[in-house]
């Protein structure tokens, strides 16, 4: 008869993994603090994406009319850089609106480009995250191709929001 080596040697890291019994009491507080973590970040995460608002092609029209300033976020929820990029580009759009609290001269607005293939193939999107501005109505003839983090996207809106009027010399 073949005896087999006990499992600590088959498997030896088990061991420092495996976790000791937990009484009744132990398992719900665990439970009580996974749940406040859950809603903690539950509303950390929605406070963040409050900067960016998430387009349709029945609202598209409407809020880009509306709107001086207009950076779009072309995306895929599959693709990784898409999922790298959202909190950046929500994030952005919540520091853009601490600096600039008017309404109605900048939207960072978001597309799924999965549900809204209307949207997507009228703006020629065939790779994911694309990022495309519209000043005044008129679609930039190039897309954003900048650096992708906090920083360099508020720093290309500010740019795209400064008065034009500022920069010149009274005559």
């Amino acid at each position: 008869m073949i005896r087999r080596p006990p499992r600590s040697t088959l498997f030896p890291y088990t061991t420092l993994f495996r976790s000791r019994k937990m009484n009744f009491t132990e398992r719900l507080k665990q439970s009580e603090n996974s749940i406040r973590v859950l809603l903690v970040s539950c509303l950390f995460f929605n406070s963040i994406s409050a900067g960016s608002v998430q387009l349709t092609s029945d609202n598209f029209d409407k809020l880009v009319a509306q709107h001086e300033v207009v950076f779009l976020n072309f995306y895929a929820d599959w693709c990784r850089f898409s999922q790298i990029l959202a909190p950046v580009f929500d994030e952005a759009a919540d520091k853009i609106k601490t600096l600039f609290p008017n309404e109605g001269r900048y939207l960072f607005g978001k597309v799924d480009c999965d549900d809204q293939t209307a949207l997507s193939s009228r703006f020629h999107i065939s790779k994911y995250p694309t990022l495309k501005l519209i000043t005044n109505g008129q679609v930039a003839k190039k897309e954003y191709r900048g650096q992708r983090s906090v920083d360099a996207l508020v720093e290309f809106i500010q740019e795209q929001l400064k008065d034009p009027e500022i920069g010149r010399a009274h005559v």
